[in-house]
């Protein structure tokens, strides 16, 4: 099992997509990844306002970010990956709302 929470988004499309790739040659067919990405609804911390490298990927005073979308999700996990319980959710963390993707993979 690997979890991922809010790891993922420094990174452009192509180094994400390899990252994700990478997972899936190293698991086994009982392997699961517990994955929580930003959201581009997260409007209090996520990208909106910042300038755009690239799609849906902003630098933030410095720092790259990437805000996915669920098409982003179902495009970047739709080689050999099975999507499980892909849901948008809010979480408290912070002191505002914040909105993020929780869902799990496995490989298909």
């Amino acid at each position: 099992m690997v979890v991922a929470s809010l790891s993922l988004h420094y990174f452009t499309w192509t180094a994400t997509r390899k990252t994700v790739n990478e997972l899936l040659r190293v698991f086994d067919r009982r392997g699961l990844l517990i994955c929580r990405l930003n959201s581009v609804d997260d409007h209090n911390y996520g990208s909106s306002g910042y300038p755009e490298i690239e799609r849906n990927l902003y630098d933030v005073r410095g720092t790259p970010q990437r805000s996915f979308s669920r098409g982003d999700i179902h495009d970047l996990f739709r080689d050999s990956w099975q999507l499980v319980n892909i849901e948008q959710k809010s979480i408290d963390r912070y002191e505002k709302e914040k909105v993020v993707w929780e869902f799990g993979a496995s490989k298909s």
